[in-house]
């Protein structure tokens, strides 16, 4: 069968590839002795007529290994018992048949050996009978396990073991004989708990079922008895460098090699050691390899796969050249033959494959000679030539007024009375930046009152957390790589977190003696340009260090250790009625299913005595059968004593496991998790989500993370058999998780009854708790404590000359004197000043500021490059170390003083004035937009606050009059890429304009107080909204960093807007007259109906013949419809439709 010839070949060859589970069976075991007895028939036909006897001797011992056995694989006591005795006598064990009957007839051979695989105390015997004496030497087969795994290459082991010489008269004794055969009978098939391998789980002693046993009964009880009636004796050993393994995947036994095959080549090369009198062991070596060809030869017999002939063919020629096999013996001619024929077939099928390289028929229409590039690349459109032709000639069609829709989804509403709606977030990923927007303005103004409002509710803290939730993932991927934005983000998730925590603490009040574990500095590395931003963030740095204060020192937070008296669970527990009454039941439960247990192993340890006594008392059976002429008594397969045997042998019974763990602390945190309060779980799966996903760097890049095939398989509390019914609590991120198996789920979950008693049947719990990320899938305690926002936050230099500064930009830990020292690496593209001037103006949290000052007025740094513009907002926007008592901290401290803020204003002043001339300079005056901006924000002078408003509008001045400089040249060029560039050129000024309207909202009204600004700040829009394309991913980061920037200044000005354009509507009256002439101002603008307020709609003034059209200005992106249609350029929807940018790419669609 193709099964057993499997089985031999993996247990023989030993290729690379083998089972991942126990593949033992006794009638493979038969399988394999039957080839290697039909191998040594066939090797008498090859040897020479002296060598006979000794084959013929392994013949008859290979003979009767098969017929020792029943059909369960069980030893026979009754046959045993005659075949030592045929040995005193000289006679065969049956009558000879065939071609074993000329053999006996001619080689009066004596069975003289006999070799007994005792199967369950992993031993091998072998008797040999001499001249007076019969010898028993005895071996252990299969090593341990850890020695096996521990073991580097291959195990060198010696065989036999210990040896005892007995008198023959005593075999011929009955009454010695006859315990002789039933002891060793009974061996095989019982295993005593005293050899069993037991380890311990949970502190319960169990059998290991996956290790050998000790083979102490037979290699020292049956060795010691022998010796008490003969004598001991010096064997002639051979030492063995063995090859096994220890296999499992998903399965009960391991994968181990077959022990009867190492019984059998310890035997027959004994057996042929004795014979050879020069080279002791050629003989032996010879058949093994004459063997190994004759299971080559059925494998091919059976065609099996190439791979597989290949892999016996390397295997033989490699035993062939180690055993120096000499040329002309005649069974060496059998191996070339085998192998010649296996290497025909191999060039056979391969030929076959080369002729028929599509065998399942998937190209047989390919046609690749019908092939022809120009006539498959010719492409025809017959009806466009008279389509064009008729173009010139057609008539205009009339103007119609196209419908307008404004396609405007939901709004989140701001107002205390509700929390924002979060399905928005998941609606319309194109508004996704406003919704987030408005979600910020709603925490920024709304949160605290709603808080008051509902502090009391129970699903208070429930909704904050799914507020979190949503808002953190939908946040988190349209953030990336966004360092202001991440900034926000992050201070908008800490204001929801501090409501969250408030609510949770007024409910359990316990959570406050437990550290949240958000560190001191964590918040010194975002960009927060405004005032009002850095206000929300010391109110949460001053609530985190209350938080600090107030918590014991020595209590863990409540996502680290569970199992400690300090824990949060186990504190909850020891207060908690509820889950104290929780606990009595569990254990009840388990006190009445344990003795429930206990009676089921009496009763099936008496059913198992039952069928061994029956066994006992009744023989086997045995039928009569001809073969080849002569009747034969063989063992029937219908045996009714070795049925018996194998039921009894059949009986199990599972294991009970204590459903709590043995460590009380454990219990009780268990116990806790089966009914976390929902407000406890909700607060700590979403701190726990905050610090680990938000607030952490990449914790792959500190611990090494398994592959997903190799990830550690874990057991949830929540999965566990023996507690389910008691669950609960809804499951949440964090899960109260094992690495150790339950006894249940191992291979520990079931015991024979043989085996069994009341200690490895009632066993204590396997599992060993600890708190486990269920969406991470890795322990807590690795994710923890790599809490670090300053990569997300930071500016990244280009690749260019300024790379490798990103230092200066990263932190301001480092000195003048390090930059100094590392002027070698300066490029050659910078100055060594410049190169110090870069590299120290973050020296020093406390020196910025003067630096930027000192920078402003020598200007050795380049102003006008990108480079310059990241350090600069890096420096001024990042908060820096908290202080107590210090809204504006010591890093930004210098901007209160009045002296310092004028000789900043002055110094900025002077610098623009070097820019202005050229629209080259726009990067540079972004640089003092910022700077002007953040000095507003943060400076507590009047003088220098008009100053700043003075500054902004004369920059607002020059970048407006570069945006329509260029916005002029764009009617003057007609070259496609000069149109390009000149079009990302007037993009960027009027972006560059708009930006000095960013101002904290309470400075809003001096930087818009008049009509000409609103005018200014509507036309920026309008040029931004027309000069950029459908598709921004090709733009420069620079001008993607500013439309993000004008994409949420946008929306901080859109109420103002709102409100001073429906009362005064001079000024964007005057921009669209600007930009379209035929502009006649009509009825008063108005805003639409919600959602749709960020439209503004006005209808023209009709007369002298025309009619009147509705204009639309929409707030919040800049777009001017007229009629519905854009006035400059194409509808968003073909610029963006794939078709188009397909056929025209990135051409220039305005008018």
């Amino acid at each position: 069968m193709q099964k057993d010839l499997d089985y031999i070949i993996n247990h023989v060859f030993f290729p690379p590839k083998l089972p991942q589970k126990d593949d033992s069976d006794d009638m493979k075991s038969a399988a394999l002795i039957g080839q290697v007895l039909a191998a040594l028939r066939l090797f008498q036909a090859y040897i020479p007529e002296q060598e006979l006897p000794e084959c013929i001797a392994c013949i008859k011992m290979v003979r009767c290994m098969l017929e020792l056995r029943d059909q369960v694989g069980g030893l026979l006591a009754e046959k045993l018992q005659k075949t030592l005795r045929k040995m005193i006598s000289g006679g065969t064990n049956r009558a000879c048949s065939g071609d074993e009957a000329d053999d006996c007839n001619i080689f009066n051979v004596d069975l003289d050996i006999l070799a007994m695989h005792i199967r369950s105390q992993n031993a091998g015997l072998i008797v040999r009978k001499s001249s007076e004496h019969f010898s028993f030497e005895s071996f252990e087969i299969s090593p341990t396990t850890e020695a096996v795994i521990g073991s580097k290459g291959r195990l060198r082991r010696c065989f036999p073991g210990p040896g005892v010489v007995i008198g023959q008269d005593l075999i011929a004794n009955a009454s010695f004989l006859e315990p002789l055969t039933e002891l060793l009978a009974k061996l095989d098939v019982e295993t005593p708990q005293e050899v069993l391998p037991i380890v311990k789980k949970a502190h319960s002693k169990v059998v290991e079922s996956r290790d050998t046993v000790h083979p102490r009964f037979v290699t020292e009880m049956l060795t010691g008895i022998l010796r008490a009636v003969g004598q001991p004796f010096d064997a002639a050993r051979i030492y063995k460098h063995t090859r096994d393994d220890v296999l499992w995947k998903d399965a009960l036994g391991p994968w181990r090699r077959s022990p009867l095959w190492l019984l059998l080549r310890v035997a027959l090369q004994t057996r042929f050691m004795h014979s050879d009198e020069q080279e002791q062991h050629v003989r032996y070596k010879s058949f093994m390899l004459f063997f190994m060809t004759h299971v080559l030869e059925r494998a091919l017999e059976a065609s099996l796969p190439s791979d597989t002939l290949f892999l016996m063919t390397a295997k033989i020629s490699r035993r062939a050249l180690k055993t120096g096999a000499v040329n002309g013996a005649a069974w060496l001619q059998y191996v070339e033959m085998t192998m010649g024929a296996v290497q025909r077939e191999l060039l056979r099928r391969w030929r076959s494959v080369e002729k028929h390289p599509d065998p399942l028929g998937t190209q047989q229409n390919w046609r690749p000679t019908q092939l022809s590039f120009l006539r498959d690349a010719e492409l025809r459109l017959s009806s466009l030539r008279p389509y064009l032709a008729r173009v010139p000639t057609r008539s205009a069609s009339p103007s119609i007024c196209h419908h307008f829709a404004s396609n405007c989804g939901r709004r989140i509403s701001q107002g205390s009375s509700s929390l924002p709606d979060l399905s928005l977030l998941r609606e319309d990923e194109d508004q996704t930046y406003l919704y987030l927007a408005d979600l910020e303005l709603w925490v920024q103004h709304s949160l605290d009152d709603w808080l008051h409002a509902n502090i009391e509710r129970q699903g208070a803290c429930e909704a904050l957390a799914r507020v979190i939730d949503n808002y953190a993932s939908a946040a988190s991927s349209a953030y990336a790589d966004m360092p202001e934005d991440i900034s926000l983000m992050l201070l908008t998730t800490m204001d929801l977190w501090v409501a969250l925590d408030k609510c949770a603490l007024h409910h359990y009040p316990l959570l406050n003696e437990h550290d949240p574990e958000f560190p001191p500095s964590l918040f010194e590395p975002l960009l927060l340009p405004k005032k009002a931003q850095m206000e929300r963030l010391y109110r949460v740095e001053q609530y985190l260090a209350k938080r600090r204060n107030a918590a014991i020192s020595g209590f863990p937070p409540l996502f680290r250790s569970v199992d400690t008296k300090k824990s949060f669970a186990v504190r909850y527990f020891q207060q908690s009625p509820y889950h104290q009454e929780l606990q009595q039941k569990v254990e009840a439960e388990a006190t009445n299913e344990r003795s429930r247990k206990i009676s089921e192993l009496a009763e099936k340890r008496q059913r198992y005595q039952e069928l061994i006594n029956q066994s006992i008392g009744m023989s086997c059976h045995y039928i009569s059968r001809w073969r080849r002429r002569q009747q034969v008594s063989e063992h029937s397969n219908s045996c009714p004593k070795c049925q018996v045997k194998s039921k009894a042998k059949g009986l199990t019974i599972d294991v009970h496991e204590w459903p709590l763990p043995e460590r009380d602390l454990q219990a009780k945190a268990a116990v806790f998790e089966l009914d976390v309060p929902t407000i406890v779980s909700r607060w700590r799966d979403t701190t726990y989500s905050i610090i680990v996903d938000m607030l952490s760097v990449e914790p792959g890049a500190q611990t090494p993370r398994q592959d997903k095939d190799k990830q550690q398989k874990v057991y949830p509390l929540r999965s566990y058999a023996g507690l389910q019914k008691f669950v609960k609590s809804q499951a949440g991120r964090l899960q109260l998780t094992s690495t150790t198996k339950p006894f249940v789920k191992s291979h520990y979950s079931h015991q024979k009854i043989s085996q069994a008693n009341e200690t490895n049947i009632c066993v204590n719990n396997g599992l060993n708790y600890s708190l486990y990320d269920s969406k991470k899938t890795r322990w807590t305690e690795e994710l923890l404590g790599y809490c670090d926002v300053r990569k997300k936050c930071t500016q990244k230099l280009p690749a260019g000359q300024y790379r490798g500064l990103q230092y200066a930009l990263d932190n301001t830990i480092h000195t003048s004197n390090e930059v100094i020292a590392s002027q070698a690496e300066c490029p050659e593209t910078l100055t060594m000043h410049e190169f110090y001037a870069f590299g120290t103006l973050r020296s020093g949290h406390r020196l910025q500021w003067r630096n930027i000052a000192r920078e402003l007025t020598t200007r050795v740094l380049n102003f006008c490059c990108y480079e310059t513009h990241a350090l600069l907002t890096q420096a001024a926007w990042q908060v820096g170390p908290f202080c107590e008592g210090e809204l504006c901290r010591e890093s930004h401290a210098d901007l209160e003083e009045e002296n310092f803020g004028k000789s900043l204003l002055s110094a900025l002043d002077d610098a623009v004035g070097t820019v202005e001339g050229n629209w080259e300079g726009a990067a540079a005056a972004r640089t003092f937009i910022a700077l002007a901006t953040r000095l507003l924000s943060l400076s507590t002078c009047d003088v220098v606050r008009v100053g700043c408003c003075r500054f902004l509008q004369r920059v607002r001045a020059i970048s407006l009059l570069w945006t329509r400089q260029l916005g002029q040249k764009l009617h003057e060029v007609q070259k496609e890429e000069e149109l390009k560039i000149l079009n990302t050129r007037t993009l960027e000024m009027a972006l560059t304009c708009h930006g000095t309207f960013d101002v904290d909202p309470h400075h809003l009204p001096g930087v818009l107080q008049s009509d000409e600004d609103i005018a200014i700040v509507t036309e920026c829009s309008i040029i931004v909204h027309d000069r950029c394309p459908a598709v921004t991913d090709d733009l420069p980061a620079t001008i993607k960093t500013l439309l993000r920037r004008y994409r949420r200044l946008s929306h901080i000005l859109e109420p103002f807007l709102r409100k001073r354009i429906l009362n005064v509507c001079n000024g964007l009256d005057s921009t669209i007259s600007r930009l379209w002439t035929g502009y006649v101002p009509g009825s008063l603008w108005t805003a639409l109906e919600a959602p749709s307020e960020r439209w503004l709609v006005t209808e023209t003034s009709g007369g002298n013949g025309l009619s009147s059209m509705l204009v639309h200005y929409n707030l919040l992106n800049g777009s001017l419809l007229v009629s519905g249609l854009p006035l400059t350029r194409l509808p968003h929807s073909y610029e963006s439709h794939p078709t188009f940018r397909r056929l025209f790419g990135e051409v220039d669609a305005h008018s």
